[in-house]
């Protein structure tokens, strides 16, 4: 069965900063037309940055859409044209001035498929070193190090709540533990 649905017609209705919302007229796989509107992003880079003593950084940032503080991994937008490895490492230095020369991709996840194109790529860091970091204007940033262990907990307490944090520290304990069995 073909599942896929043929577009008709699309309009961007939205421009903003950060994202565009497009609005599609499509027919479905039985002929039915139906609307889509879609969330265009040009995605995004996440950090799992780990120093020698196994620390994790994290970052504690306000989320207007929860109305709460959340803790993350570094991260932030893509830049047009830009490597996603380039703007990963940009935003470790941005937000925590922490650099590493020791880079490898974990995954590149799509966010959430059902309504938008955002691709996240996530990167593990390693050997980090502290540095100057350089926030964005109007961006306020809490870094802190957590034990990579205790990371993991808070996540299967529930405290850690954001989906590419979750996916880079699960991702990263994985890959380190097989790394360890070598």
């Amino acid at each position: 069965m073909d599942l896929r649905e043929t577009p008709q017609s699309s309009e961007i209705v939205y421009h903003g900063v950060i994202f565009d919302v497009e609005r599609m007229q499509v027919s479905l796989p039985d002929g039915k037309p139906a609307r889509r509107d879609l969330v265009r992003h040009r995605g995004a880079c996440a950090v799992v940055a780990l120093n020698a003593q196994r620390e994790l950084v994290l970052v504690r940032q306000y989320r207007a859409a929860f109305d709460d503080i959340l803790v993350e991994l570094p991260a932030g937008k893509i830049d047009p044209q830009e490597d996603p490895r380039v703007c990963a490492e940009r935003e470790l230095m941005e937000e925590t001035g922490y650099t590493s020369t020791h880079w490898r991709k974990l995954t590149a996840m799509l966010s959430s498929p059902g309504f938008c194109d955002e691709v996240l790529h996530i990167y593990l860091a390693t050997d980090i070193r502290g540095g100057q970091r350089r926030l964005d204007e109007g961006e306020f940033v809490d870094v802190q190090l957590v034990p990579f262990d205790q990371a993991v907990q808070q996540i299967m307490q529930g405290h850690i709540q954001d989906a590419k944090t979750i996916v880079g520290i699960l991702m990263a304990q994985r890959l380190l533990q097989q790394e360890a069995v070598r």
